[in-house]
């Protein structure tokens, strides 16, 4: 299990990479260009919202540790960003 935020979001982006491969192998030709594509932008800017929040989490808490963050009570207006 990971215990750590930047860790966590590594990997998930490490995952994407098998998916990226996958779309340009197993389509044709028309459809597998747009859909790697698209599965990049979609990732990409998804990804960002989930960084943002570890980084904001980060400089409130001085920790990306998931098991110390879990037991910080954190006030509404991180909340709202999050």
């Amino acid at each position: 299990m990971v215990d750590d935020l930047i860790l966590f979001y590594t990997f998930f982006e490490l995952t994407l990479i098998p998916m990226f491969l996958i779309i340009l192998v197993l389509n044709s030709y028309k459809l597998r260009i747009r859909a790697a594509y698209q599965l990049f932008l979609y990732t990409i800017f998804s990804s960002l919202g989930m960084l943002i929040s570890i980084f904001v989490l980060f400089n409130n808490f001085g920790t990306t540790n998931i098991t110390i963050l879990s037991f910080q009570s954190i006030s509404p207006i991180i909340s709202d960003v999050i």
